[in-house]
Order: structure tokens, then sequence, then C-alpha cells
């Protein structure tokens, strides 16, 4: 089975990530994002993983994917309780908020730093997550 992912949606970002020649732009601002989500959000996201998914709605574009993980209970770990779906929307809203705010008020020159110092070939990454 699938992790289960809530979604990102950042109004600037997805009208890059749904126009196919704006694709590798829209990861690489998702993936600088996800590096400072962590930067800024530290312990509050230790059951949280980040990453970049395909995302099919429409049409298929890429978006920040959120999975929480319960920390493992006796009974029924692989099973979501009432409180997970709570924890898993309030994680949201606060990764929603922070990433807002990091774009509204983190300089350009950031994720132009970002881009220079990785050695990650961005299309190939493209790929590797729209396939």
């Amino acid at each position: 089975m699938g992790k289960g992912y809530r979604l990102v949606e950042l109004e600037y970002v997805a009208d890059l990530a749904v126009d196919k020649r704006n694709i590798e732009y829209a990861v690489v601002v998702y993936s600088w994002l996800i590096k400072e989500l962590y930067l800024a959000l530290n312990d509050q996201l230790a059951d949280v993983e980040l990453e970049v998914i395909k995302v099919i709605h429409f049409a298929a574009y890429p978006s920040i994917g959120i999975h929480y993980k319960p920390s493992m209970r006796d009974e029924k770990p692989d099973r979501t309780t009432p409180e997970d779906l709570k924890i898993g929307e309030e994680i949201e809203k606060l990764v929603q908020r922070t990433a807002e705010k990091l774009l509204e008020e983190r300089p350009v020159r950031e994720i132009i730093q970002f881009i220079g110092s990785s050695d990650i070939d961005w299309k190939a990454r493209v790929d590797e997550i729209m396939k």
C-alpha cells in the first residue's frame, strides 16, 4: 500500500507546476522550500516526511506532499486514528503557512544559491518525479 499524502498548494508555484514548460522551476522551488521547512520547523516535523511528488488532478503536476508518520503504537500501528487525522490537519496548516511565509520573506538569491550549490540534475529529478 502506498503512502497517503496531504498536499501543500502554493498559488504562485502551482501556476508554474501546471505548465509543462516550467515544471523544472516548480520542482526547484519546492525542493528549496522543503529544505527550508525542515530548518524552520525542526522538531515540529519529527514524524513528518516532506517530498516533491506527482499529483494527478485533471493533469499531472508536481507538488509538495506531506506524509505524517504517527509514532508507533502498541495496538494497530498501521491504522489511522481520528487523533492522527487531526494532527495531520494541523501539520498541513503549519507547513502551508510557513511555506507561504518563506516565499514572501526570503530573497530570490537564496533559491539561486540553492540551485548553484546543488549537484542535482533537475531534468532527471523531474523525470523521476513525473514518471
